[in-house]
């Protein structure tokens, strides 16, 4: 029996050996294949975090951008609000303005170069006496007539229909249009 104990033995060890062989093989392949297949999800997951954060970085320019010209917008019309307080407040001092002797004078002056028996001129309700002691002044004959403004005159040539503006709604209109980027730059700098 030792001889079959012998062959027992050495079958045993060499079926063990390729056994171990073959267990050892299939664990690397295993192994291999694992991580093979983690590699690959690591790096599909890692495009989709990528994708995600690109994603996010566009949604939050888009909103930074969005947000800047909400800013620009209230800026806007914050400066707007407080040129347009300052216009008002303009036009509220005119009464000092058109309560003043050169202003009366300014008047006659705009008269005794525009004026003629051929013209219309059109005053504030507070200007009317003034305008019809000028024209008597100077010996026109022109018709005067009320009409709804702050002060200053329009002359209207009846023959031709041409009118001349020089009220003062329409001098303040114009240098403050024409002061709009200095008052700007006064009241806000660089803003």
């Amino acid at each position: 029996m030792e001889m079959e104990e012998l062959f027992n033995r050495v079958v045993k060890e060499e079926l063990e050996g390729e056994t171990l062989n073959g267990i050892e093989k299939a664990f690397e392949e295993a192994k291999k294949i694992v991580e093979d297949n983690h590699r690959k999800i690591e790096a599909e997951y890692l495009a989709m975090i990528d994708n995600y954060v690109k994603k996010s970085m566009e949604e939050i320019e888009g909103e930074k951008a969005k947000l800047e010209v909400e800013n620009k917008r209230a800026i806007l019309s914050e400066k707007e609000f407080w040129i347009n307080k300052v216009y008002k407040e303009a036009m509220n001092r005119m009464e000092k303005v058109v309560s003043s002797q050169r202003y009366k004078e300014s008047l006659s002056n705009i008269l005794k170069r525009e004026v003629s028996q051929k013209s219309v001129v059109y005053c504030s309700k507070n200007d009317v006496q003034t305008v019809k002691s000028v024209l008597k002044s100077l010996n026109v004959d022109a018709e005067v007539s009320e009409a709804d403004m702050l002060g200053g005159l329009k002359i209207m040539n009846k023959e031709t229909g041409e009118v001349k503006d020089y009220s003062l709604k329409l001098f303040l209109d114009q240098v403050f249009d024409n002061m709009r980027g200095k008052l700007s730059d006064i009241l806000f700098g660089d803003l």
